[in-house]
């Protein structure tokens, strides 16, 4: 069977032995901070999240892709145009009166 798949023996029997649920866990721990976060952090900010309030180091892809399997889609969030024409006009005033 090992040889039809093109893998080798002992891949196969560690790949049987490996650990199911530890995904389990970090998926559990990647919701509550999404969750807190009322959907709006993206993989970068739970990766922060996971290393500084859990003491966690976990690649960036695995994060994309357990929030990919469980439909953890973010909010994006868009910038209001009346704040941006305010910041520009006020630079504007500022650079001309000084």
């Amino acid at each position: 069977m090992c040889q039809i798949a093109g893998v080798s023996t002992s891949g196969y029997y560690k790949w049987l032995a490996r650990d199911k649920n530890k995904d389990e866990d970090d998926c559990l721990i990647i919701k509550e901070i999404f969750d807190k976060g009322k959907g709006k952090l993206g993989w970068r900010s739970i990766k922060m999240r996971l290393e500084s309030d859990y003491d966690l180091v976990m690649n960036h892809k695995k994060i994309k892709r357990i929030m990919r399997e469980n439909r953890l889609i973010t909010k994006i969030r868009r910038k209001n145009p009346y704040k941006m024409i305010m910041k520009k006009q006020k630079n504007i005033v500022l650079l001309t009166i000084s």
